[in-house]
C-alpha cells in the first residue's frame, strides 16, 4: 500500500490484449446513479472501457489526493470522493479502467505555483496564452516529479491506464515566445523535452503494472509541422506509450 491505496485487478477485467470499446465519464458522472446505469448499459452492449476524469484543463484533481504537496496546494477535490471504490466497481463491471489525466494545461496550478508557469523566451515574464498564463512548463523537474506522484497514486487506487491530456505545449498564441525547455537549453527540443517527460512517467507506471495512454493532436499524424511546435513525436512518443488517442477536429481538414 501507499497512500493508504490498494491496486487490485480481478481476472475478468480485460487487457488491452482484448478489443476495447467504450465511453468518457465526466469525475461527476462517473460516481452518479445516471453513469453507473451507463456503465451498465454499455456492459450489455458489449463494451468493456471507461476512461474518466480525474483532473481535467479547468483545475483540481476531482479525487482527494493525499500526496503531501497535494494537501498543502488543496489539489484535491470530493467529485470522486472514493477513488479506489469507483475503480472497483469499473472492475465488477468488466470494465478496463483508464484515468484521464491532464498535464500542462492547467490554471489552478499555474495560479498556485507559478514558478511552474511557462516562461516566455528570454525571462519575459509567463507565457500568456488568450486565456492568461495557464501553461505549465514540461520541462519542470519539481512538476514533473510531482505529475508523476500523482500517476503512481492513480496506480495504487487500482486503475488500468493511466491517460495524459494536454500533454504537450501550447498550440495558440505567439510561438515563437515559448523557450525549447526549462533550462532554455537549446539541445533539447520541444518534443524531446514531452518525450523525456514520458519516458520517466511510463517507467514508473509499468513498474506498478499499469498501462501508460495519451491524448494527441490529430493533425500530428500527417504535419510535420505541427508536433514540432507542440512537442508531440508520435514516433519517439510511441517507444513509450501503451496507447495512442488522436483527436482528429474537423477544422483540421
Amino acid at each position: 500500500t501507499l497512500f493508504g491505496y490498494h491496486a487490485s485487478a480481478p481476472a475478468l477485467v480485460p487487457n488491452m490484449a482484448a478489443p476495447l470499446q467504450g465511453i468518457y465519464l465526466t469525475s461527476q458522472t462517473v460516481v452518479s446513479a445516471g453513469g453507473k446505469e451507463t456503465i451498465k448499459r454499455l456492459r450489455e452492449r458489449g463494451g468493456n472501457m471507461v476512461v474518466f476524469d480525474v483532473q481535467n484543463s479547468g483545475g483540481r484533481l476531482a479525487y482527494p489526493s493525499m500526496l503531501p504537496l497535494s494537501l498543502e496546494l488543496d489539489n484535491r477535490n470530493t467529485q470522486i470522493p472514493d477513488l479506489p471504490k469507483i475503480v472497483e466497481q469499473l472492475h465488477d463491471e468488466g470494465m478496463y479502467a483508464v484515468a484521464r489525466l491532464v498535464l500542462f494545461k492547467n490554471g489552478f496550478l499555474a495560479g498556485k505555483k507559478p514558478a511552474w508557469g511557462l516562461k516566455r523566451k528570454g525571462g519575459g515574464g509567463l507565457f500568456m496564452s488568450h486565456d492568461g498564463p495557464i501553461w505549465l512548463d514540461p520541462g519542470n523537474p519539481e512538476l514533473k516529479e510531482y505529475i508523476i506522484d500523482i500517476a503512481r497514486e492513480l496506480a495504487l487506487a487500482g486503475v488500468d491506464e493511466v491517460q495524459f491530456d494536454y500533454m504537450r505545449f501550447p498550440e495558440a498564441g505567439n510561438r515563437n515566445l515559448i523557450p525549447h525547455s526549462y533550462t532554455g537549453d537549446a539541445t533539447y527540443s520541444r518534443d524531446q523535452t514531452i518525450t523525456n517527460f514520458v519516458a520517466d512517467a511510463a517507467a514508473q507506471l509499468h513498474y506498478l503494472g499499469v498501462n501508460v495512454g495519451a491524448d494527441i493532436f490529430g493533425i500530428v499524424v500527417w504535419d510535420d509541422v505541427s508536433w514540432r511546435v507542440i512537442g508531440q513525436n508520435i514516433g519517439e512518443l510511441g517507444k513509450y506509450l501503451d496507447a495512442i488517442y488522436p483527436m482528429p477536429y474537423p477544422s483540421h481538414f
